[in-house]
This record gives C-alpha cells, sequence and structure tokens, in this order.
C-alpha cells in the first residue's frame, strides 16, 4: 500500500515541477519568447474586435442595374470622392459610351427602315465606321457628326423607342453635353463619372467608416459570365 501512495506521490510531484517551469517562462520559452506570444494574442484580439464592428455589403444584381453607381456614390460621400487623376480616366470611358450609344440608335433607326435627312450620310458613314470602335475619341470631326445627328428628327424618333432596345440611360444626358465632354481640356464632373457606364470585370471593394462601424462594400460583375463570382 505504502509503495502504491508512495508512486502517486512521486507523479504528483514531477507535474507540480513540470507547471511551476512552464508557468515561470511563459509557454516554456524565455521573457523572448512569452512577449512574442504576448503580441500575437493581443493582435488576434485585435483582429476579432476589429471583425465584429466589419459590416460586409455584396452588392448583386444584373448588368446595368446600378449596382457601380451606388459604389462611386458611397466613395463620394464617405471617401472625399475622387482626385482629378481618377476624374480624368473616365474621359476615355465617356467617349465611348457616347459614340458607342450613338452608333446604335443609328443601327436601329436603319432596322426600322427610318429615313436620314439631307446631308446625314456622311456622318451617318462615319459614326458606323468599324475603326471608329478601336479609338472611340471623340475629336473635332466626330464631336460636329454627333452634335448634327443628335438634332435630327430620325435619330430624336429612334432615342424616344429607346424602351425598345438596349441603350444606357446615360447616352441622353451625355449627347446634350456633347460641347463641353469633346473639349481638349475636358476634366469629368463628379455627375458626368456617376452617368458614365463601363462593365465590371471582376470584383472590386471599397471600404469606409460610418456610424462607428468598418464597411465593406464589394460589387461584382453582372453579366452571367461574372455570375459565378458572387459566392466567394
Amino acid at each position: 500500500v505504502y509503495h502504491h501512495h508512495h508512486n502517486h506521490f512521486f507523479l504528483l510531484f514531477i507535474f507540480c515541477i513540470m507547471g511551476c517551469v512552464a508557468s515561470k517562462n511563459g509557454y516554456g520559452g524565455d521573457d523572448k519568447q512569452r512577449k512574442e506570444n504576448q503580441r500575437i494574442e493581443k493582435a488576434l484580439r485585435n483582429d476579432r474586435k476589429e471583425r465584429e464592428f466589419l459590416i460586409k455589403l455584396l452588392l448583386l444584381g444584373a448588368g446595368e442595374s446600378g449596382k457601380s453607381t451606388f459604389a462611386k456614390q458611397m466613395k463620394i460621400l464617405f471617401l472625399e470622392g475622387y482626385s482629378k487623376q481618377e476624374l480624368t480616366f473616365y474621359k476615355d470611358i465617356i467617349h465611348s459610351n457616347i459614340i458607342i450609344g450613338m452608333r446604335t440608335m443609328i443601327q436601329e433607326a436603319e432596322k426600322r427602315n427610318y429615313k436620314f435627312g439631307d446631308g446625314m450620310e456622311e456622318h451617318v458613314e462615319l459614326l458606323s465606321s468599324e475603326d471608329l470602335l478601336l479609338d472611340p475619341v471623340i475629336d473635332e470631326q466626330i464631336e460636329a457628326a454627333i452634335a448634327v445627328l443628335w438634332e435630327d428628327k430620325t435619330i430624336k424618333k429612334t432615342y424616344r423607342r429607346r424602351n425598345e432596345y438596349q441603350l444606357s440611360e446615360s447616352v441622353g444626358y451625355f449627347l446634350e453635353n456633347i460641347k463641353r465632354i469633346a473639349k481638349e481640356d475636358y476634366v469629368p464632373t463628379v455627375e458626368d463619372v456617376l452617368q458614365a457606364r463601363a462593365r465590371t470585370i471582376g470584383v472590386k471593394e471599397i471600404t469606409f467608416k460610418s456610424e462607428g462601424h468598418q464597411w465593406k462594400l464589394v460589387d461584382v460583375g453582372g453579366q452571367r459570365i461574372e455570375r459565378k463570382k458572387w459566392i466567394h
């Protein structure tokens, strides 16, 4: 019986020694190791705390449903808007929006056998050129053709029937401002940027703070080919 109790006492003594050593050194290491462990634990606690205050918003919807416009508005409201450099980036997108919009209306007018007025053929031909798609920039010649066509009754009639085909709502806004947009030193306004349409490829994120929370806004493409990325 004594031998049995003696074994128990010996094991208890070993565990006590091990526990005291581990407690003294912190995870069984030296002071440096203990401080490193404390730093890691603190970082993990902070990360956990941040995650508790992080709200993720995933923008889903079909193409042209306004997801990217909403994301732009959040950037303007909570992230000090756009710098001049960022605004300038949209110039080519806006020029492309106008050219593609006018080409679409020309094609739709022709589909409906609408007749263009006298002297319009040259402008229609210029805007219908495939070369223009390779470099969709509005120079003086393109601006003149677009301005004349926009005043043409056939294009106006086609524009009024835009619910019958796909035409971005921003096209009318840009065509009304063609003179300003065609200037060489043109820098898009915030309103121009909100009206600009560019297909979202992949996933874009913006992060901002509001109401004591960190918000992460995730904008994904609306086209079918992009939809498989929604679940990630």
